[in-house]
């Protein structure tokens, strides 16, 4: 992943950490902004091939947490904010939380008798 992405990405996490600590609401502007941003840097950096990247990523991110949202974990600017997340850093990104947060579900639950 270019170290470039996370620090970029870092501003709009940033961002939406600090209104949602305030309104507990994620605007739809950071995460349209995080999303077109991390679309057109790619596409204008790698090409076409940068923009399928950050394509791939937002679509993965959406799908993630999208998931979680129909079980009533998350709120819906998450899940929009996650695609945006995804535009940045990619799909394995977006895959690395999605098992890490079923390896914590599983170290968290009783054992089965």
């Amino acid at each position: 992943m270019a170290e470039w992405a996370f620090w970029g990405c870092l501003i709009f996490l940033g961002a939406a950490f600090i209104t949602d600590l305030r309104k507990m609401r994620i605007p739809n502007w950071i995460s349209v902004l995080a999303l077109m941003t991390g679309l057109c840097l790619r596409g204008i950096i790698y090409g076409w091939h940068g923009l399928l990247f950050a394509l791939c990523g937002a679509s993965a991110g959406f799908a993630v947490l999208l998931l979680m949202y129909f079980m009533g974990a998350v709120g819906a600017g998450d899940v929009k904010l996650f695609a945006g997340i995804g535009a940045w850093l990619g799909v394995w990104f977006s895959h690395n939380i999605r098992e890490r947060s079923r390896s914590d579900r599983t170290k968290s639950a009783p054992p089965l008798r």
